[in-house]
């Protein structure tokens, strides 16, 4: 999926839900599945909004935290 695909929205959602169930993973399809891309649409707006920013970048695990004690391996207040 290209970049500039998921933030014009032209690729539908950029991840699919699924569920265990027993031994096998079941794909969730919400009734006409339109409900599905509803209830994800303020997520989706999220996600694009943060890839807009590059905010990624700003992620830090616990190994960045030990190069650079400044940065907070908890990524507090990253998602807002």
């Amino acid at each position: 999926m290209k970049f500039g695909n998921l933030l014009r929205h032209e690729a539908g959602l950029p991840f699919e839900v699924y569920t265990r169930d027993g031994e096998r993973w079941k794909r969730v399809v919400a009734a006409g599945e339109a409900s599905l891309a509803c209830e994800c649409a303020k997520m989706s707006e999220a996600l694009n909004s943060h890839l807009a920013a590059r905010r990624e970048y700003q992620l830090a695990d616990f190994d960045d935290h030990l190069d650079d004690i400044r940065r907070d391996w908890r990524n507090v207040g990253l998602v807002a």
